[in-house]
């Protein structure tokens, strides 16, 4: 026998009975449900609804898989976290990152504890754990980064506040944590010289590879965007590149194709004139190349302006890959970044050539100029300090009457005579 019972504005108690035991207690299993915007619901779309969950409920009790919420322990609170937030709130990326951060970080360590006697302590104990040697799943002995500990820190966050949020707890044992203090790194960036000879030396490289990092350089575009680039997308006429979609990863083989997060990563990058001649040359390369091999062509509809001989996009450790073959290859003729870090080169050159920070925010398809300010800022400060060195010569018609003014004792202005004594 089962029931159901309003137990508040938006809740209502789902009760299971079991019978009674031994001696004669009944038995029972209950679950609160709650319901928003419930007083706007159909009072029989209402009863469907919560018919249907103690259906649910019934299924669950009698197959033995409801555990009550206060003595849920973590690993199983996980299972619920992952399924009813993580696989249905988060975008593809997130959610491998935050399942990946739970089996591999957070149920080692709270797994075999209930939810509800997680205590502040506890916490405090995992996150100083993180700072200790052999703390990468690796085994390296490097210490973890600052940015993938305040990343775990945020996915734990996320569990104890859906706890909250699901009445499993009534206070998250994060409250008196601290979060890792994350270190901001400078991006690291090529000076005109070095990307002179960067350019210099990919001339002898296969085309694809010399025409990614071209773009890179020069356009600003992330790795996820210029993998997922296709011809449709390039406008050699207007000399321009539309970004539209991201290649984040692969799934089965399969390129993963997603649409920007935001509006502003929506955009079109004007490139160098001598770069559309680089990439008209380019095209004709491909197209042959496609010809060549006739039916044979694996790219379906897909027409990938970076892929592989058949067709097959390039997956995000390609570029990586090969600009470390690269890189080596020039035996330490100039300082190693990251492929990366070329993005950051193309934006560092545009602001020592005095483009707006708004203009460079739009090309690199930031959401508003503040985060062009906090990731480009030192580079900035330096700019602004040469920009106002420029403005010396205006000064210097002023200089030349002081040191004739110390010859003669006087220096003349347009309106009096200042006396200045001969030392």
């Amino acid at each position: 026998m089962a029931s159901i019972q309003k137990s508040g504005r938006n809740s209502w108690r789902l009760q299971v009975n079991l019978g009674y035991d031994v001696n004669g207690k009944r038995l029972y299993k209950r679950k609160t449900v709650c319901v928003e915007n419930a007083e706007k619901m159909k009072k029989l779309e209402l009863k469907r609804f919560l018919d249907s969950e103690l259906s649910k409920f019934k299924i669950e009790v009698e197959v033995g898989e409801y555990i009550s919420p206060d003595k849920m322990k973590f690993d199983q609170f996980a299972k619920e976290w992952e399924s009813k937030f993580v696989m249905k709130q988060l975008e593809q990326t997130s959610q491998e990152n935050y399942i990946s951060i739970m089996n591999n970080r957070l149920i080692p360590h709270f797994g075999h504890m209930r939810v509800d006697q997680i205590q502040t302590f506890h916490v405090m104990n995992f996150i100083e754990s993180l700072d200790k040697p052999g703390a990468r799943i690796d085994g390296s002995l490097k210490p973890l980064s600052s940015s993938s500990k305040v990343y775990i820190y945020r996915v734990l966050r996320s569990v104890f506040m859906r706890a909250i949020d699901w009445k499993v707890i009534k206070v998250s044992p994060m409250v008196g944590t601290v979060k890792p203090k994350e270190i901001k790194v400078e991006c690291e960036a090529y000076d005109e010289q070095e990307t002179m000879f960067i350019f210099e030396a990919l001339q002898n490289e296969r085309p694809d590879f010399r025409m990614i990092a071209t773009l890179a350089l020069t356009s600003g575009l992330r790795r996820g965007e210029l993998l997922a680039l296709e011809w449709h997308h390039i406008d050699l006429e207007a000399g321009t590149v539309e970004v539209k979609q991201s290649l984040p990863r692969f799934k089965n083989g399969v390129p993963l194709i997603k649409v920007p997060k935001n509006n502003s990563s929506f955009r079109k990058v004007a490139l160098p004139e001598s770069v559309i001649s680089e990439f008209k040359e380019y095209y004709d390369y491909k197209k042959a190349a496609k010809d060549a091999i006739n039916d044979k062509w694996q790219g379906g509809v897909r027409s990938f302006v970076f892929c592989s001989t058949f067709g097959n996009a390039y997956s995000q450790n390609w570029p990586t890959k090969q600009w470390h073959y690269f890189h080596a290859k020039l035996n330490g003729a100039i300082k190693y970044i990251r492929f990366h870090d070329l993005r950051h080169t193309s934006a560092t050159l545009l602001i020592n050539q005095g483009v707006h920070a708004k203009v460079i925010s739009e090309r690199l398809g930031h959401s508003n100029i503040g985060t062009t300010m906090n990731v480009y800022g030192h580079v900035l400060r330096t700019a602004d300090h040469a920009a106002a060195n420029k403005l010396d010569f205006l000064f210097d018609s002023r200089k030349n009457k002081v040191n004739k003014g110390q010859d003669q004792g006087t220096i003349e202005v347009p309106k009096g005579t200042i006396e200045v004594p001969n030392r």
